[in-house]
């Protein structure tokens, strides 16, 4: 988070106020196809557009994708992902983890990875799944596959 100093004045005093400016946000929706696709996408764009209000955070941009979530190359993910690598947000916020995909080992890896970036996925009902998955997470899960025949 970003913090720069501004000038208050009360009577006439000027003081000095910490205020946090606030953070950038990409939000990304998906639908799988057919009659849902306006109806779905509007959906989770008013509900991330609520969570992001709500948590005082300024959208910068947004991408969406029509097609099922088995595999991350989807313009919409790549936009997102190039914002995140760029500096230019930090929060990423999504309906649901399954928005982003379907395939949970290509979920967790490409969570994994715009947590390296720095950016953080957020859900529309307050889970910070970056977080909630770790870096402990991933070390067991190394470890599990390593016992594996």
């Amino acid at each position: 988070m970003c913090k720069y100093k501004v000038a208050a004045y009360y009577r006439g005093d000027p003081r000095a106020q910490t205020v946090q400016e606030p953070e950038k946000a990409w939000v990304y929706y998906r639908v799988v196809s057919g009659s849902e696709n306006n109806i779905g996408l509007q959906v989770q764009r008013e509900a991330a557009l609520q969570y992001a209000a709500k948590h005082n955070l300024v959208i910068v941009g947004e991408s969406s994708d029509i097609g099922n979530g088995l595999r991350l190359d989807r313009p919409g993910v790549e936009k997102m992902l190039a914002a995140v690598k760029s500096g230019n947000v930090s929060k990423v916020i999504i309906r649901n983890i399954d928005r982003l995909g379907r395939d949970v080992a290509t979920t967790l890896d490409f969570i994994r990875q715009i947590g390296e970036y720095g950016g953080i996925v957020l859900t529309t009902d307050g889970n910070d799944i970056t977080r909630l998955l770790g870096n402990d997470f991933y070390s067991r899960i190394r470890e599990e596959l390593m016992r594996l025949p």
